[in-house]
Formats: structure tokens, sequence, C-alpha cells
């Protein structure tokens, strides 16, 4: 890897990034690749990086990744979903998240071409559609929210050539998967936590088609293992275990955590370990692996233990539902509590049958007793289900006597598309976007619906600044909204989203 840095030779700048081409003298990329030995002695075992992760539990833990665990992957990605001599691979990722090191290291390995994009364009779905087709990118890695926010923005696919895309770091959507998929991208979807050093598995997405996490990436081992630590027959539903030669060496300075979360291996060979990851998984038919959830979503209720995920996987299955989460909601007063269901749906009616398609697959104690239909599920700022905001979308302040009823044609238009990308039957003029359930996601789709209903650019920042629908409408009709150039807004969006980012770590 070193011989190819030194002879990394920076191209001409480009708006919205910069390319650099690395040679090389070995034979046609498309043969099995080899990953050059470094110019200084190193082996395999050597740790090559640490990088902190707070995981599930909130707690910073560095996880310290060896030299061969890091080329092992970098060997398997190059053949699937695979990368050539001639690609060019547009880098999106911040480094502060592990798999930029794939999109920094693969095309060293491969003598590809990498063209990086800067934090504004990455921010900013049209600059970066603008990007793709300047630089004649064919591969990119992003995780769905990405891909949603340049799917938002209006682009309608690679203008030259293919483009491999790479989903990953969150669940993939069946809907996002299916446009992306339209759109002419070869899609791939990558599941891995950091301890197994960046993935673990892959699967290509056939427009249509399931979306799994698929089989193991070479040198690592699936298994699905139940409370007693013994393997799942297949289609039993179990903790997934990661085992093989890909597992980082454990958590920096803390053997306790390394010795919890990287147990001994019955299955590999003597003196084995497997990570365990906390997520709820089934095999397939198939064979490949579909991950329906965490395991820490496990509820009781009349005495019969629930796991979330597994109502959620079924609800899947439901004709016309595309998402799905569902929580135990305490009952008002004496009231049991009740599992009550938040589905996305291809349209805006409830999905006819879907109590006879659950019933079907679950016991009755398993069928929610309520379903509300959303326009997206909500969202912390780093992609993982919010599902302390799941109440909120409950249709309730109807007689909430603090409720006021918007005014004039553009408070009004403000509070309907509130609604309408909340899943809301009802926002009033002082009901607050974010306090509602609002993320950055939604944030950018509600910007530009208002911005095409408009028929102007309205800055996203000035959502933040003006929350309400008739804080915004005051701010829009004062003509206060920016008049700021095009990448100055780039920047003050940014921003915006950082700060945004902040307030929900």
């Amino acid at each position: 890897m070193e011989r190819h840095l030194e002879r990394l030779a920076c191209g001409p700048r480009r708006r919205g990034g910069h390319r650099s081409d690395a040679t090389r003298d070995a034979a046609d990329a498309s043969d099995a690749p080899a990953i050059l030995p470094p110019a200084l002695p190193c082996s395999d075992a050597q740790l090559a990086y640490v990088i902190y992760t707070s995981g599930s539990t909130g707690r910073p833990k560095g996880v310290a990744v060896s030299h061969g665990a890091l080329a092992r992957l970098l060997a398997s990605v190059g053949i699937a979903p695979g990368l050539h001599r001639d690609d060019v691979l547009l880098s999106v990722t911040t480094p502060s998240f592990d798999i930029s090191l794939l999109e920094f290291c693969l095309p060293l390995t491969r003598g590809a071409c990498i063209e990086m994009a800067d934090a504004p364009t990455v921010a900013d779905g049209a600059a970066l559609a603008r990007l793709i087709d300047d630089s004649g990118a064919s591969f990119m890695q992003a995780t769905p929210s990405g891909w949603r926010l340049l799917i938002e923005s209006g682009w309608q696919g690679p203008s030259r050539g293919r483009l491999v895309g790479i989903a990953g770091g969150e669940p993939l959507p069946a809907d996002l998967a299916t446009q992306l998929a339209q759109r002419g991208v070869d899609l791939w979807n990558l599941y891995g936590p950091t301890e197994t050093t960046i993935w673990s598995s892959c699967a290509r997405v056939a427009e249509g088609g399931p979306v799994t996490v698929g089989r193991a990436l070479h040198a690592n081992a699936l298994r699905i293992v139940d409370a007693s630590g013994q393997l799942t027959p297949q289609g039993g539903v179990g903790e997934l275990c990661i085992g093989g030669d890909n597992l980082a060496r454990g958590y920096l300075g803390r053997a306790g955590l390394t010795a919890e979360r990287f147990v001994p291996d019955p299955y590999g060979p003597p003196g084995a370990r497997m990570y365990r990851t906390g997520d709820l998984c089934r095999e397939r038919p198939d064979g490949e692996f579909e991950c329906l959830g965490r395991i820490d979503q496990q509820v009781k209720l009349r005495g019969y233990r629930i796991e979330l995920g597994e109502i959620e996987a079924a609800l899947r299955a439901c004709d016309g539902v595309l998402d799905a989460a569902v929580a135990l909601v305490p009952g008002a007063g004496d009231a049991e509590a009740r599992l009550v269901a938040y589905v996305v749906g291809a349209s805006r009616a409830l999905p006819a049958g879907w109590r006879q398609t659950l019933a079907a697959r679950l016991p009755g104690y398993m069928i929610p007793a309520a379903l509300y239909e959303l326009e997206a599920l909500p969202r912390t700022a780093n992609g993982k289900l919010d599902r302390n905001a799941l109440a909120r979308f409950e249709a309730a302040p109807e007689s909430d006597a603090a409720w006021v009823e918007p005014s004039g044609e553009t408070e009004t238009l403000i509070a309907r598309l509130f609604g309408d990308v909340l899943g809301l039957a009802r926002v009033g003029a002082n009901d607050d976007f974010f306090a509602l359930g609002g993320h950055s996601l939604a944030a950018v789709r509600l910007i530009a619906r208002l911005s095409e209903r408009l028929g102007r650019k309205v800055a996203l920042g000035a959502l933040f600044d003006s929350p309400t629908p008739a804080l915004l409408a005051a701010l829009l009709t004062s003509g206060a909204d920016g008049d700021a150039s095009p990448r100055a807004a780039a920047n003050d969006e940014l921003q915006a989203l950082d700060g945004l980012f902040d307030a929900l770590d």
C-alpha cells in the first residue's frame, strides 16, 4: 500500500471535490486482488488503527483493528461488489466513520481513481448529484440516509455509465432500494459492526427483491445463536454472532468489556473468538441473513416475552408496507399496555388485511392493537430508529386548548406540509417542527416541498430559526429568509445540520 502512496498524483481540483489517481504496474485489475507488501516490515497481527465508537451504550470505546483484518476486508470488497482500475470512487464519508477507510484505501489497492467530495457538497443533494456526473463516478458508498437525500434532490440516476452503490451503516428500507435500482444503480447492501472491521457481509439487491444483509464476506463467519449459546435451526430467530479472522483485537484498555463482547467461538478452530453483535437475525431458506432489529428490543406483555423486531419483520411482509416499527405503549390510568405499530406505506391508505397477514405469521398476543401510518419513521441524527419519538405520532391533541388554527395562505400551507412530512393529521400555528418529532432528513424533505410550492429557494436554516408555521410564515413573507450565495447558503445549511446533530446526540 505504501508503494501506491509514493506514486499518488493529485489531479486538477473540481467543483465540490478533488481527484487523486493511484496507478499500479500490477496485472490486470480483473485478477484477484493482492494487497501489496508494505515497504516496512509489518505483520498481520500488528495494530493498523483505533477508532472510537459509542455503539448503543453512549460511552465511547476504542476498537483496535489489525493490518491483516483491514487488508482482508479490502481484498474481499475488491472482488464483490468489486472495484477495477478504470473505476472512479466518489468518497463522501467523514473520516470519523470507519467505512471511510474503505473509500480511502480500496482505490490504492486496485489502481483506481478517487474523487473526494467536500462537506458542503455531501450535505446538498443537488450538488452531490452534479458531482457524480462531473466526476464520472462509477462507485459510491453512502448510508441509506445519504442515498435518500440524493434522490429527494431530484436525482434520476447516473448520466454516464454504471454506478455501483454501497448502502450500509443503517437498515436499508425496501422503498429506497427500489428507487435506487430504478435509477440504474447496481446496489449492494453491506452490514458489519466496527468490531468486525467495517463490513462483514454483503448482498446484491435486485429491484423488487428482498433486502437482506446477505452472506459473509471472506474471512468472516456468521452464526445465529439462542439464549443458551446454541446454534438455531435455519429460520430460527436469535442473536447474530460473527466469527473469523476479521475480528478486531478488542477494545483498547478495556479488557473486561472485550471479554464480554468477544466470546469464545465453540464452532471455530481452537482459541477462536466471535463477536456478539446484539442484533436479532434469522437465516432465510436461500442462505442469506435477515436482520430483525436489536436483541434488547424484547418486551414483556401479559407474561409473554415478545421480540419487537420479529413483529416488525412480519409487518414489512404485508402488501403496501415499506418499513415498520413497533412499540409497547403504556396504558393511561389503569389501562393495560398495548403493542402499537407504525408503518410507512406505499400510499396514504392503511394497508388492507394487515391483521390477517400478521395472524398467519404470528401468535395472537403479538398482533398490535393499533396501527398508525407515517410518511417516514423518526430517526436520530445518526440514522437509527428513534423509538422515543414514536409515541408523538399518535393522534392526540384534538382537544388541546393551546392549539391554534393556522391563518393565512402561507401559514396554512406550512402547517399542512408539516403534517404531510411528519405523518400528523393536524398541526397548529405554534407547533414546533422538531418537538413534533421532526429530524434532519424530515427537515430537508419539508424545505424541498416548501420551495417547490412557493416557487423559490427556501434556506434550510430558516426552519431551524423559525420552527413553527407562524414563525416560518412570518419569516418568508418578510423576505428575510436568505439572499446568500449558493456556496454560502450550503455552508449555512451544513452548520445548521451540525447544530441539530449536536442537539440530538
